[in-house]
């Protein structure tokens, strides 16, 4: 089973979730990923966490929220990383890909720069190769 099948089974309401990270590039085929991180609103990690198929999921930073893990996929209310913005901004950036919102690539970007771990910069030129490749701006 795909993880994109995963993330649908959810029913997460859609303009309540977002997918970003690994998930949103293999989504455009870029890469592979065996796992997705999805930012929601609070609204529903609070109705989530009163669900037992969810554990805490620490953060990198402790200092930052912690989220929620199903072993597959991991919810969160903010991105993390020293990256700032809201879920708003990125909702309404999103693409819609078979009917899941993901994080635009140029969002997907902004993100790694920011987390700025090793596997992230090897994502960000995998996605500007991506871009140029279909004669997109970086």
């Amino acid at each position: 089973m795909s993880i994109f099948t995963k993330i649908k089974e959810l029913n997460f309401p859609p303009d309540q979730y977002i997918v970003f990270g690994g998930a949103a590039i293999a989504a455009r085929g870029i890469r592979e990923t065996k796992d997705a991180d999805i930012l929601v609103t609070q609204e529903l990690l609070d109705e989530c966490s009163q669900d037992n198929q969810w554990q805490t999921h620490p953060r990198l930073d402790p200092n930052e929220p912690a989220g929620l893990d199903n072993g597959i996929i991991e919810i969160y209310s903010t991105i993390g990383g020293g990256f700032s913005t809201n879920f708003k901004e990125l909702r309404a950036n999103a693409d819609i890909i078979d009917d899941i919102p993901f994080c635009s690539l140029e969002d997907v970007i902004r993100i790694k720069e920011a987390y700025g771990r090793e596997k992230d910069l090897k994502d960000v030129e995998l996605i500007k190769q991506y871009l140029l490749s279909r004669n997109r701006p970086v």
